[in-house]
């Protein structure tokens, strides 16, 4: 009896074994999974679908999925029989998410096969179904993970492909992903209800988290050129993308239409890649050209090699002939800001979009430091007057960095004690992005 309680003891501890063990590859998987997923570096499978939540939008589900917000008429093309407008989903509508060539596909669809394992089943509904019904976590599932474990990939719920459960964090554990919004009811969070009807104290944690500098700003920034060189452009805005009879008579593009592009010689675009209109604002001999964005418009098909693409923002009048190029790179981090440093960074201020020299608040400059002294998007500038002899200078302006291009950068006015600047006025880097 004893030896036969100890041979059960001794399969039962193997067997613990053997689950940890595999629950230790695929958690590892996972892990090692989501930072490729985040880089969006490696091939996927097929198109995804989204059960939409309060509060969701076309804007956050592209960021969410697509990594982009302006990638939003790719969801919209992907779910035109179901999306009449772009501005209105619905909570429960299910959206398909399209895959981006090259994109990773997310973890929760992820398959990951261990040896010897058995295989998870899959429910036997359609995606749309799915959410009308309730059932048990498949027998072989692997144990869903505990909260120390979970990523922000993360989507646990009582009903699913997974079937786990996921708990309201706490207050200090939710991130800007956290899915909240102060329409939403009162959610119970680690033991402590939410702050009352009407305000949602992640809603108020999040907007803490927004970005210094957020991407619409960069993609909106005026940018200088070489006076003498051409703009860099990938393809031109050719004609609209209508059927036979169907193509406006006006040169004008507005939010939603369509457009063909044609490539310049030896560009290749391909679905996803978000592109930026733009045109020569003015010339100016001692400044260079200055270049002003008109839109931002995302390629959603390639039809008979002709790139097609959706004005997604709308800056300025947006015509056919304007010159495109890729949208300028954007990866900062919500928590980043500009600490203060003592720097020997300095440079000039080169002079403004527009013919002007009385500032505010918002208004945008050049300086003749760039990429080559390390000048980043949310880095600083001070500029400084002398009080009197003897005495310490103080700042009269403060410049964040709001776009980067060569040994250029656009700045815009964020401190005035003295709207008067001129160009010559020196400056120097007084905050760091960390």
């Amino acid at each position: 009896m004893e030896t036969s309680m100890s041979v059960r003891k001794c399969l039962s501890h193997k067997k613990e074994e053997t689950i940890m063990s595999r629950s230790v590859v695929v958690m590892a998987a996972l892990l090692i999974l989501s930072g490729l997923v985040g880089a969006q570096e490696v091939v996927t499978g097929q198109d995804r679908t989204h059960a939409v939540a309060r509060g969701e939008t076309l804007w956050a589900l592209a960021q969410r999925y697509l990594g982009n917000p302006y990638r939003w008429p790719l969801i919209f093309e992907a779910n035109r029989s179901g999306i009449r407008d772009p501005h209105w989903i619905f909570p429960g509508q299910v959206l398909v998410i399209p895959v981006l060539p090259g994109e990773l596909a997310r973890v929760q669809e992820l398959r990951v096969t261990v040896e010897g394992a058995e295989p998870v089943p899959e429910p036997a509904v359609a995606p749309q179904e799915a959410r009308a019904q309730t059932w048990s976590r498949p027998t072989g599932a692997w144990p869903c993970p505990g909260p120390a474990n979970r990523t922000v990939f993360f989507e646990g719920t009582t009903e699913g492909d997974r079937g786990c459960p996921m708990t309201s964090p706490p207050m200090s554990d939710r991130t800007a992903f956290y899915p909240g919004s102060a329409g939403s009811p009162a959610i119970e969070s680690g033991g402590q209800p939410a702050a009352g009807p009407g305000f949602s104290p992640v809603a108020a944690e999040a907007s803490a988290l927004l970005p210094s500098v957020p991407m619409g700003l960069v993609y909106a920034a005026e940018w200088l050129e070489d006076v003498a060189g051409e703009p860099q452009a990938v393809g031109v805005l050719s004609a609209f993308a209508h059927g036979v009879g169907e193509r406006p008579t006006r040169d004008r593009a507005l939010m939603y239409e369509k457009l063909e592009i044609h490539p310049v010689e030896g560009a290749r675009l391909q679905v996803g890649d978000v592109l930026q209109s733009f045109e020569v604002l003015r010339r100016h001999e001692g400044l260079g050209t200055v270049m002003r964005p008109t839109g931002i418009l995302t390629v959603t098909a390639v039809e008979g090699g002709v790139p097609v693409a959706m004005v997604s923002a709308e800056f300025h009048r947006l015509r056919l002939g304007s010159r495109v190029r890729m949208a300028p790179d954007y990866d900062l981090r919500p928590t980043a800001r500009a600490v203060p440093v003592e720097s020997n960074v300095t440079g000039t201020l080169l002079g403004f979009p527009e013919d002007r020299a009385l500032l505010g608040f918002g208004a945008a400059a050049f300086l003749d430091v760039g990429e080559e002294e390390g000048v980043v998007v949310g880095d600083e500038f001070g500029v400084f007057r002398a009080v009197a002899e003897g005495h310490d200078s103080v700042e009269a302006a403060r410049l964040q960095v709001i776009l980067v291009h060569g040994g250029t950068s656009t700045v815009r006015v964020v401190g005035l004690t003295e709207p008067w600047l001129s160009p010559g006025t020196p400056v120097r880097l007084v905050g760091k992005m960390r």
